[in-house]
């Protein structure tokens, strides 16, 4: 089942928890009426009802509970451009608080930490700096934590975050985060996005990443990450993507990857990394994409790559392949993108080619081909780029 899908079936269960709230007029307790109007003032937004109390249906991105306490807030998309008021670690009561895109400033307050029934709580693609405060560890009951596309939030990823046995989707990516990838993360049977993308983690990855078992999506590109692939990893089964692209990491990839048989992207480009690929990779039948630019894998084309079923994108530029390319390839009708650029390829094109029938980026430059263009390619009526 696709993360994203998990998500929507935890929100439709929250959802419905409200439902018997929200069928009959409930008047907002005047404590949490009065976190919302500080709210209001603090924030110079013009959210409807939020100044005046009243039923709690009439107030914008806000749930109520039976007894008119708010346990949903949903504030994104706007231009509140100030700090997250104090005020709101008074709502006690808050399981899910979403305030995404909203250009807000500062750091998170401490008094967040307040709100121990949080089990969604979304802070994405702000403007908010400082580092993950250490109070993150008691918000106990958090499935889901989004804190990406905050780009000024530095510092480690805090341990305190062990103790949030119930996380399920932990997104950090597109932050300035350093210090080392955090070895907790083994083991944590619960976890099913990992998003560190785009930081400054460095180290390696645990050799008993493995223990994850029910990962989904592992996401570490661009960072500093060192060492090489685990070869637990073969034990991620129920991974549908994966990407280390844009690390340091040397080695071969393991032959355990072949494991991942619900695998749509695999992204190990512009690292370090030798050897052939392995043939267990053959099946992996619903992969679409693969990437391994920009390493210095060697050996001929890996003829298996032509009976994979689903595969639209593949990028095997900037390597050490070598030898003439298999006439199989134009069995590959779905893909759109095909990038063997900057290897040691030789020999005639294929006429193969010009069976890509689905085919609109052909990548073939900085090898030893010989011989002529096939003219079958001048059937490729979607090809704009040669």
């Amino acid at each position: 089942m696709a993360a994203s899908h998990r998500l929507a079936i935890l929100l439709a269960a929250f959802a419905l928890s409200l439902s018997s709230a929200s069928s009959a007029a409930v008047t907002l307790n005047p404590s949490q009426a009065a976190v919302l109007a500080e709210c209001q003032r603090q924030w110079q937004s013009q959210l409807r009802g939020w100044s005046k109390g009243g039923d709690c249906a009439q107030m914008e991105g806000v749930r109520c509970n039976a007894a008119g306490f708010i346990v949903s807030m949903n504030v994104s998309n706007r231009v509140l451009a100030s700090p997250i008021p104090d005020a709101i670690g008074n709502l006690t009561t808050l399981m899910h608080l979403t305030l995404g895109n909203d250009s807000i400033k500062g750091s998170i307050p401490l008094s967040i930490f307040r709100l121990t029934n949080l089990v969604l709580f979304d802070l994405n693609y702000n403007s908010l700096a400082g580092s993950i405060p250490a109070g993150i560890g008691h918000l106990a009951a958090l499935s889901y934590l989004d804190l990406s596309r905050n780009y000024n939030i530095t510092g480690s990823i805090p341990l305190e975050l062990e103790s949030l046995t119930n996380l399920r989707f932990l997104h950090l990516g597109l932050m300035a985060l350093t210090g080392p990838f955090p070895s907790w993360i083994s083991g944590r049977t619960m976890l099913n996005v990992i998003n560190f993308a785009y930081n400054l983690v460095t180290g390696s990855i645990p050799a008993s990443i493995g223990s994850t078992i029910n990962l989904k999506v592992f996401n570490v590109w661009r960072n500093n990450l060192t060492g090489s692939i685990p070869e637990s990893i073969g034990s991620l089964t129920k991974l549908s993507r994966l990407d280390f692209s844009d690390n340091s990491l040397v080695g071969t990839i393991p032959e355990g990857i072949g494991n991942m048989k619900y695998i749509t992207k695999l992204d190990f480009s512009r690292n370090q990394l030798t050897g052939t690929i392995p043939t267990s990779l053959s099946r992996l039948s619903d992969l679409q994409t693969l990437f391994l630019s920009g390493n210095m894998f060697s050996g001929s084309f890996p003829a298996w790559i032509t009976g994979l079923p689903n595969i639209t994108t593949l990028d095997l530029s900037g390597n050490q392949f070598s030898g003439p390319l298999p006439t199989a390839l134009g069995a590959l009708k779905g893909l759109t993108k095909l990038s063997l650029g900057g290897n040691i390829f030789s020999g005639p094109l294929p006429a193969a080619l010009g069976s890509l029938i689905g085919i609109k980026y052909l990548g073939l430059g900085g090898n030893q081909f010989s011989g002529p263009l096939p003219a079958a390619l001048g059937s490729l009526k979607g090809l704009t780029y040669l």
